[in-house]
């Protein structure tokens, strides 16, 4: 127990606690992520998984399919193929980051 007259030593049982106050309605961890997946199912978004063999094939497809493009020398197909490309290298980049 603290003495009357001694204003330096803190409460033990302070009525406040330090930081935000609870709200009371705070959702777990799983409800927040069962509300993330049916907020995922209803957009059609879908989770894929590809080995490297797959990726790189799906690469080189999208990279044959925008030379076609420029090929044709057309300036819609033009931009079509440089984002193709594009396209291409973000799978790479995202499929390179999964890895590591």
């Amino acid at each position: 127990m603290k003495q009357q007259d001694d204003v330096a030593t803190p409460d033990l049982f302070q009525d406040k606690r330090p930081g935000r106050p609870r709200s009371g309605s705070a959702k777990t961890q799983a409800q927040l992520q069962r509300e993330y997946r049916a907020r995922l199912r209803e957009s059609g978004a879908r989770q894929v998984r590809l080995t490297a063999r797959e990726a790189h094939q799906i690469e080189e497809a999208l990279r044959s399919h925008a030379a076609a493009l420029v090929r044709s020398k057309k300036a819609r197909s033009a931009s079509s193929a440089v984002e193709l490309v594009a396209i291409a290298d973000r799978l790479l980049l995202l499929f390179d980051n999964a890895k590591e």
